[in-house]
C-alpha cells in the first residue's frame, strides 16, 4: 500500500526538476515503468507518464485488466504528489531517485529498492513514426507508427491504412521480438508498403536508439527507421 500525504505548494514552485535531463528529449513528457506493491496480489505492472504541464496518466495492470487514472502532480524536495480528481484516491507519494520513482513507504517493504520502483525507459510508451522502410523514405500524410506499451507487452500502431496490434519481447543486448500481429482489413490501394511494414516488424531481432531515432534491425541490417513524436 502506498503512503498518502499532503503538502502545501508554495508560490514559485512550478519549475519541475524532472524536465532538465536527457531522459526528456522533447521536453514534454517522461515515462516511468516498473512494478509497485499491491495489497492482495503482491505486485502489479505500473506505468506513469508525467507531462511538463504538471498533468499525469497512471496505468496499472494485473492479468488482463488495466486500471487508468489521471490528474495533476506537484513536487517538493525530491517528492512527487499525484492528485487525482477522484477524492477517494487521495494524493500518492513518490520519492525521486535519479531515473527512478520509489513509493514513499518503500523502506517498510523488504527489498523494495530492488523491486518496487519505476524506471525511466527509452523505447517504451513512445509514439514512433515510421520514416524509412528498407531504405525508402515514407511520407507523413498517412503516418504509419508503432507504440510499445509497457503493460502486458503489447504493441499497437497503424500501418498507414490499417490499425494493428500484437505482442513484443525485449531481451538482453537490445534484442526485440514482435509476434502475433493482427490488423484491420480496410483496402487502401494507394498504400503500397503496409504489408512490407508488417513483415519487417516480425523480422526484426534488435533495435538501436540514437537521439530521437529508433532503428529496427535484423542481423545488424537496418530494416526500418522511426522518429519520436509527441502525441
Amino acid at each position: 500500500m502506498l503512503s498518502f500525504f499532503s503538502c502545501a505548494t508554495k508560490p514559485g514552485m512550478n519549475k519541475n526538476p524532472l524536465f532538465i535531463s536527457d531522459a526528456d528529449r522533447d521536453n514534454k513528457s517522461i515515462v516511468y515503468i516498473g512494478s509497485l506493491p499491491c495489497d492482495d496480489c503482491g505486485s502489479m505492472q505500473t506505468m506513469i507518464r508525467l507531462y511538463k504541464d504538471s498533468s499525469y496518466v497512471l496505468e496499472s495492470a494485473l492479468a488482463d485488466e488495466t486500471v487508468r487514472s489521471s490528474g495533476k502532480y506537484s513536487w517538493k524536495k525530491g517528492l512527487i504528489i499525484l492528485k487525482s480528481p477522484d477524492a477517494t484516491a487521495g494524493p500518492t507519494g513518490f520519492k525521486i531517485s535519479g531515473n527512478k520513482l520509489l513509493p514513499m513507504d518503500s523502506k517498510e517493504i523488504a527489498g523494495s529498492e530492488k523491486y518496487y520502483l519505476l524506471r525511466s525507459e527509452g523505447i517504451l510508451e513512445v509514439y514512433w513514426k515510421l520514416a524509412e522502410l528498407n531504405g525508402k523514405s515514407i511520407g507523413d500524410e498517412n503516418e504509419p507508427h508503432l507504440v510499445l506499451k509497457s503493460l502486458n507487452n503489447r504493441i499497437v500502431g497503424n500501418g498507414g491504412c490499417n490499425g494493428f496490434g500484437g505482442k513484443y519481447e525485449l531481451t538482453k543486448g537490445n534484442g526485440i521480438r514482435i509476434s502475433n500481429l493482427i490488423s484491420t482489413k480496410m483496402a487502401c490501394m494507394e498504400i503500397t508498403y503496409e504489408s512490407t511494414f508488417f513483415n519487417v516488424l516480425e523480422k526484426a531481432d534488435n533495435y538501436l536508439i540514437t537521439s530521437d531515432t529508433l532503428l529496427l534491425q535484423s542481423n545488424n541490417q537496418v530494416l526500418a527507421r522511426f522518429v519520436r513524436k509527441e502525441k
